[in-house]
């Protein structure tokens, strides 16, 4: 599904969430795996895992910590239900 990763971007943005290029990237690529009818669902878990992250950790290493376990989250979940994690080349090839 083509614009997950701006539907991401602009739901966890609303809860501190600072997402960068390769994030989106990540997510773009992510969401041709995932149906429709789940995405929203999808892009408010992926940010609640990033709220949570960042809630314990001080100073500059809050926005890392926050992607890290919501990336750690998307991937298992994909990884779990047989559906394909995006390789580095898979995440070139998008624009954004």
């Amino acid at each position: 599904m083509y614009g997950f990763g701006k539907q991401v971007k602009r739901i966890a943005g609303q809860l501190g969430c600072e997402l960068v290029s390769c994030d989106v990237r990540f997510l773009e690529c992510c969401g041709s795996a995932i149906r429709a009818d789940r995405a929203d669902a999808t892009a408010e878990k992926y940010a609640e895992h990033w709220v949570g992250a960042m809630a314990p950790v001080e100073g500059a290493g809050k926005q890392n910590a926050g992607r890290r376990a919501a990336n750690t989250w998307l991937r298992r979940a994909l990884v779990a239900r047989g559906l394909p994690v995006p390789t580095v080349d898979d995440m070139r090839r998008v624009k954004v």
